[in-house]
């Protein structure tokens, strides 16, 4: 996980960096996120927007294992080489796993917009859409710098 809502794979990735990595996108997201709320609202408490994070960020988790002991990447790379009546059923379970994931994804972004909007407790149209566009803007910066960091 390189950022709080983006998944990419690196099989020469330690456990201990992976750890690392994920951390550095949880601390980065809750500043970056407890920031927006000070400009937003001046009484926002550090400490909703740390659950808010962690408990959107707890469901990306779930998303990790699945994909990862559900077989989903050998399902994958079977699609590749099959066809046919296997490759047909294949098809249907990696449809209906990517299904789950994407489901599962999209109520974490339900969370953390439902906890960001009351922790903050803002109401007004062109702060959902300030919210949603540096949400956006943060996840592709956070992209790009935690791939710096790997090269280091």
């Amino acid at each position: 996980m390189d950022s709080i809502f983006h998944f990419s794979e690196n099989k020469n990735l330690a456990i201990e960096f992976a750890f690392i990595f994920v951390g550095i996108s949880i601390l980065s997201a809750i500043l970056f996120l407890f920031l927006f709320a000070l400009i937003l609202n001046k009484k926002t408490r550090f400490i909703d927007i740390v659950n808010t994070v962690l408990i959107s960020q707890m469901l990306n988790c779930i998303v990790l294992l699945c994909i990862k002991f559900s077989g989903m990447d050998a399902l994958a790379k079977n699609l590749k080489t099959n066809s046919g009546i296997g490759g047909t059923v294949d098809l249907i379970q990696f449809t209906f796993s990517v299904l789950i994931v994407l489901g599962i994804s999209m109520y974490g972004f339900v969370l953390i917009y439902n906890g960001f909007k009351t922790a903050t407790n803002f109401k007004k149209w062109y702060h959902i859409i300030l919210f949603v566009v540096l949400l956006f803007i943060f996840i592709l910066f956070h992209q790009v710098y935690i791939q710096n960091l790997l090269v280091i």
